[in-house]
């Protein structure tokens, strides 16, 4: 898992959730010297990314996860996934058990759905996307890539969100509209018409 911060906690207890956390390898981070641990989650650090890249060749099934957060016009999320990807890295997709996710819902690699998100049918949620708490997609949504929806916001049937778009905590989004790319939407915003390119809603 590649961060060890908020964020990256909350990934690592999607897994435990899952089962899935004794197959993690450890976390890769700057912040905590290899071989030492990330308290209290006991996971061991693999060291910084020249380490996390090391294991891209090592192992061809390895997936990696990325821990690091999404905060509006901050693109290190994306720029790790990026770095990770150019050199051949896949990412592992995580759904909490407590989202529901329509059988008729695509998700693309490293998407990450977070407890009691609701997605459904003919939704398609694109690459290192995060649907996260109790967020609610609703039917035939397109979210693009390397978007944060966050916790509570609700988005409308028949909606197009473009790529690196931030959806704000408790945000509402009315049916059919199109946020363009790179758009901000505050917390607790209702749009109720179309929001141009990198536009920033309060």
């Amino acid at each position: 898992m590649i961060g060890a911060g908020g964020h990256a906690a909350v990934c690592f207890d999607v897994l435990v959730k899952n089962q899935q956390n004794k197959n993690l390898l450890g976390v890769i981070t700057p912040d905590i010297e290899a071989g030492s641990y990330w308290q209290p989650l006991n996971l061991v650090s693999l060291g910084n990314d020249q380490s996390g890249l090391a294991l891209i060749n090592s192992n061809d099934s390895i997936g990696f996860i990325n821990g690091c957060g999404f905060l509006p016009r901050n693109s290190l999320r994306y720029r790790l996934y990026q770095e990770y990807k150019s050199k051949g890295a896949s990412f592992t997709t995580l759904i909490h058990p407590s989202a529901i996710v329509s059988h008729y819902a695509n998700l693309s690699e490293g998407v990450q759905v977070m407890a009691g998100a609701c997605l459904q049918i003919g939704c398609d949620i694109n690459q290192n996307t995060i649907i996260n708490t109790r967020a609610v997609v609703e039917h035939h949504v397109s979210i693009g890539a390397h978007c944060h929806i966050a916790p509570g916001s609700i988005i409308c049937g028949d909606t197009v969100v473009k790529d690196h778009v931030f959806i704000g905590t408790g945000a509402v989004i009315l049916q059919g509209i199109t946020i363009g790319t790179g758009a901000i939407i505050g917390a607790g915003v209702t749009v109720k018409s179309d929001v141009a390119e990198k536009a920033i809603l309060k």
